[in-house]
């Protein structure tokens, strides 16, 4: 008996024994895969700081955040700034292009556009954010995605079409060879302009992703596919568009890299190795079911959902960057599969994945940053410039494939020496006839920073934070309109609403009356009870989460409650800043998603007024099932936006903040104006006693 209690032992201390050395040696090591070879680079000594976009038309040309334009001359390896304009010494700088004529095109983030010809300069649009700027390879037309639309310039009659109200914030732009324009927005899919034989555009179609995914019928499962590869495009989020050599359009989304090789009409997407994460973090946990990939397959998949760059080498080689993971090149043909995967077929998208590991070169960046600007060099090299500051040359090493001539044509001198100068049409606002439920997108306002007063919020101006850890009433009228802030449920839980106190830096502003504008910014804040750090820049704001929420989590989002007492328009404002920066570069990118919605019913279980968090979770879980009156994007908002509504009353709205894959969600205030009433009278100011939690 004895023999068979120590046998028992030491069986007992062995496999102990085994638990302690496989806990130490192989459970707290991720497992490995094939990422493919690292990418060939080498830094280039280049000191240009805050750069934000590149392109090369046999010259390099180098934008910056602030800090102006610069030529990149690649066999001296020196960059040397441009002389600029006063307007564009501090501007920030989101396009370059150049023209068939040698013209550079300028766009920047809040003072439009400015074109370069020679060694002179010309201030041609007015006050829009211009994040993308292409000029067509068949008659060199200059298209611009504005955040008032897309505007398309025809050389040869030196005239501008306005495609305004139909293609809502654009944010990227593609021609192909036959001429015809590709426009990826913000939050509305992509849109396709026919070119016709006399070189004008037309609105072909508009390619919608879904808005919501899941198997079978539960449709309100998911905002991002399931699956890791699939049919279709994988998100309405267009951050980058590209035509490749070969005719193939290639769309970086905010949830992976979609193609499509016949114009348009079928798309197939493959995901980042962080979908499965979004999955385990959705509001109402992982689908029943669900199974991850594997995680041997990951090296097939890209560094992450979020794509924010695209470019094509000499080579043909296709560059993918990301928004935090750098950037990864991929032999395109081995991702034209006979065996396309399926939705919701885990066989079809594992014979895919074997197919690409067969056929691919794969190859990785050897950073892990954000890539702010890619463009192609010679053969397979490219100009890559990380957020970090420092420049790189990448190429595929070792790669076999046929360079192709560059097929630039020959510059000619342009009948006006610059283009007519153009300006954008703000949209209409809703009729006087209009009746609850009715919302319109007005657009963004980047000029007015946080000088809001007197501008916006006459009638109701809410400021978030404004006498922390309340907030602040600075005008009111509550016999129009009452405002209420909360925030949503994630995994089954939820932290309360947060005030806090945004760092301001002011980075950059694009002229000198940008300055007088933060000044007075300031001193409106500081009118309107805001916190105030020692040199009076501090921002307050609601913020949805702490930092205990991982980014990869559906929610926690912001909610407002905005009840409309009576009759006819009223223009909502909604004021952004994403002030933190930290070394002369942004801290962190922030991107919000916001949605309006009516009125939610009356739940069949009542629910106590100043229970938020149950509040918080059943209208989460409403917004799943029900289609918004509006949608639009924020992003790119260091120095203060107005998301801009026109709402019909009487009636209540719901606006859902969505955190978007973020970290959390900061908004500074909410500002309400009547805008069909004639000479409202001035409202009242609050006493400093007064705060917006007495608001039911």
């Amino acid at each position: 008996m004895r023999r068979i209690l120590l046998t028992v032992l030491w069986i007992a201390v062995l496999l102990f024994a085994v638990q302690i050395v496989y806990f130490v040696f192989f459970s707290t090591k991720p497992l490995k895969y094939n990422e493919g070879a690292p990418l060939a680079a080498v830094r280039v000594p280049v000191d240009v700081k805050n750069v934000s976009c590149l392109t090369n038309d046999g010259d390099i040309w180098i934008g910056t955040n602030g800090n102006g334009i610069y030529r990149y001359d690649v066999i001296g390896s020196n960059a040397k700034p441009v002389e600029v304009p006063d307007e564009l010494k501090k501007a920030d700088i989101r396009s370059l292009a150049a023209d068939r004529y040698g013209r550079l095109w300028v766009g920047t983030a809040r003072s439009g556009l400015f074109v370069r010809n020679g060694s002179e300069w010309k201030h041609v649009g007015s006050t829009e954010r211009i994040p993308a700027i292409r000029v067509s390879p068949v008659d060199g037309a200059v298209a611009l995605a504005t955040n008032f639309g897309v505007v398309v310039y025809n050389a040869e009659t030196d005239t501008w079409t306005e495609f305004g109200p139909t293609i809502v914030q654009p944010t990227s732009l593609a021609f192909d060879a036959k001429g015809n324009l590709f426009a990826g927005t913000s939050c509305h899919g992509i849109f396709v302009l026919k070119r016709s034989d006399t070189g004008n555009f037309s609105v072909g179609k508009q390619i919608p992703a879904p808005r919501r995914y899941g198997p079978g019928s539960a449709s309100n499962v998911s905002p991002v596919p399931l699956d890791s590869c699939g049919e279709g495009l994988p998100s309405n989020q267009i951050n980058a568009l590209l035509v490749g050599s070969d005719g193939t359009v290639w769309a970086g989304t905010s949830a992976g890299l979609a193609w499509s090789r016949n114009n348009g009409e079928t798309w197939t997407f493959l995901r980042g190795r962080d979908y499965g994460d979004k999955m385990r973090g959705l509001f109402a946990g992982t689908p029943h079911g669900w199974k991850e990939l594997p995680r041997i397959r990951f090296g097939e998949l890209l560094p992450e959902d979020h794509v924010s760059l695209l470019t094509e080498d000499e080579a043909g080689t296709l560059w993918v960057g990301t928004s935090s993971l750098g950037c990864v090149a991929l032999k395109p043909s081995s991702l034209y599969q006979t065996t396309l995967p399926k939705n919701d077929d885990p066989a079809s998208q594992q014979n895919f994945l074997t197919e690409i590991a067969a056929e691919s070169s794969r190859f990785h960046g050897t950073k892990a940053d954000r890539i702010v600007g890619m463009t192609p060099l010679s053969g397979t090299k490219i100009l890559v410039a990380p957020s970090s500051g420092s420049f790189e040359t990448m190429e595929c090493p070792g790669v076999q494939q046929e360079i192709k001539p560059s097929s630039k044509p020959e510059r000619t001198s342009p009948k006006q020496a610059f283009p007519t100068s153009y300006v954008t049409k703000s949209v209409d606002k809703t009729s006087e006839k209009a009746e609850y439920p009715n919302v319109v997108f007005l657009g963004e306002d980047r000029t007015t920073s946080q000088n809001w007063s007197g501008k916006y919020g006459k009638t109701y101006a809410l400021i978030g934070g404004g006498e922390m850890p309340h907030d602040k009433l600075i005008a009111f009228d509550e016999t129009v309109c009452k405002v209420r802030s909360f925030v949503g449920n994630v995994g089954n839980r939820t932290r309360p609403l947060e005030r806090v106190a945004l760092s301001h830096v002011h980075h950059h502003h694009d002229d000198n009356s940008r300055e007088e504008q933060a000044t007075n910014g300031s001193e409106s804040l500081q009118r309107s009870g805001s916190s105030q750090s020692p040199d009076g820049r501090s921002l307050t704001a609601w913020s949805s989460t702490g930092s205990t929420v991982p980014r990869t989590a559906d929610g926690q989002h912001l909610w407002c409650e905005i009840k409309l007492n009576q009759p006819g328009r009223h223009e909502l404002s909604l004021c952004f800043a994403d002030p933190v920066v930290e070394n002369d570069r942004v801290k962190e990118v922030r991107d919000f998603l916001i949605e309006i919605f009516p009125e939610m019913p009356t739940p069949k279980v009542r629910i106590p007024k100043n229970d938020w968090q149950e509040l918080g979770k059943r209208f989460d879980e409403w917004a799943t099932q029900t289609e918004p009156l509006v949608r639009c994007r924020v992003a790119d908002f260091r120095d203060g936006i107005y998301e801009r509504f026109a709402l019909t009353g009487p009636g209540t709205y719901m606006v859902k903040i969505d955190k978007n894959y973020g970290r959390k969600v900061d908004l500074c205030a909410v500002l309400i104006d009547k805008t069909d009433a004639a000479d409202l009278p001035e409202p009242p100011i609050m006493s400093s006693d007064q705060s917006s939690d007495n608001i039911p």
